[in-house]
């Protein structure tokens, strides 16, 4: 009895927060465009390909699955004086729950970088990010008490509910900034900040109903430190707000360059990520030559942990980077002692 009590508290929860916020992913890093448009293009390379899935809450209910693919590009000639530009797309989907209620739609991202001091150390992005989605929602999958007959659930009996529309459609509009600080050859940073839902779109299947969509707004920071030939880190922070709801992301990963001659271009991840209040993540990736791989598991550390077992969610990330103009040769920089 204990353990229905909690799951229905959980099914509530779900619930609420779903209609309340936007998806999410532990791994950001690799979809940084959905999170701020000025990322579109901060990535070395000409071309990225992305793409990510979330399964979580399994163990509670029908699972809530999110997905995400990405595109992103930079303009190989330079329209304006001493800026880049470019741009990418966003395509998402979030199924959540036995009602099928489904986001599907397209985050159109436009940048435009420049360097403000001609020089290799400063680097300004600005990224504007219009869209379109569409929510939808089977009612018939619910079930209403007016369709129990005193005995057994009768899926014939009418629900002697009045809905709406089980879909509607709506435009997006957000903007981002970033900021890539290179401080030495072993040491660069980046900080981030965007706000999404400019435009307060209306969420709502019903007629003559208000409902806004709030705007998030997003931090980022992040950097890359080369402890030696064989070392890398990576610490990553988020804070997200939206409405009465914040989330705190932070952790980072520890990259290990292989010795293995076959394999002098492959890269091992491991590292770990922690969302306030809500999961401890475990990360592991794998990266060789342009692939980058990731996985991702949350254990769950809520007040909803008594019901989800601590199960809370699995990931899987993917990135392709293409270079179109390769050097020359390699440059190797001897150590100095």
């Amino acid at each position: 009895m204990k353990r229905l009590i909690s799951i229905l508290v959980v099914l509530c929860w779900l619930h609420i927060g779903a209609s309340a916020q936007d998806l999410h992913f532990t791994q950001n890093h690799y979809i940084p465009a959905y999170t701020n448009p000025a990322y579109s293009t901060l990535f070395n390379g000409d071309y990225r390909f992305s793409g990510i899935i979330r399964n979580q809450w399994r163990s509670v209910t029908k699972p809530y699955t999110s997905t995400a693919l990405g595109f992103d590009g930079k303009l190989q000639r330079q329209y304006i004086n001493n800026v880049n530009l470019g741009g990418g797309i966003v395509i998402l989907n979030d199924q959540a729950g036995d009602s099928q209620y489904s986001t599907t739609g397209s985050l159109f991202n436009l940048n435009a970088s420049f360097n403000p001091g001609n020089d290799s150390v400063h680097f300004v992005y600005v990224g504007l990010q219009p869209g379109i989605f569409q929510r939808s929602i089977n009612f018939d999958k619910l079930k209403f008490d007016n369709q129990y007959n005193g005995s057994i659930f009768d899926p014939t009996l009418p629900t002697g509910e009045q809905f709406g529309s089980s879909n509607f459609t709506y435009f997006d509009l957000g903007l981002g900034l970033a900021w890539h600080y290179v401080i030495n050859d072993r040491l660069n940073t980046t900080l981030g900040y965007s706000q999404q839902h400019l435009n307060k779109a209306n969420q709502t299947f019903f007629d003559n109903v208000e409902v806004p969509l709030q705007q998030k707004k997003s931090i980022t920071a992040d950097a890359n430190y080369v402890i030696n030939n064989l070392f890398t880190v990576q610490p990553m922070f988020l804070y997200q707000e939206q409405s009465e709801f914040n989330q705190i992301l932070t952790g980072g990963l520890i990259n290990y360059k292989m010795t293995n001659p076959k394999l002098q271009n492959a890269v091992i991840q491991t590292g770990f990520l922690y969302r306030n209040k809500d999961a401890f993540s475990v990360l592991m990736g794998y990266r060789f030559n342009n692939y980058n791989f990731g996985l991702a598991y949350d254990i769950n550390v809520s007040s909803l942990s008594q019901a989800s077992n601590g199960r809370g969610a699995i990931e899987f990330g993917i990135n392709y980077i293409i270079t179109t103009v390769k050097p020359i040769c390699d440059i190797k920089v001897c150590p100095i002692y």
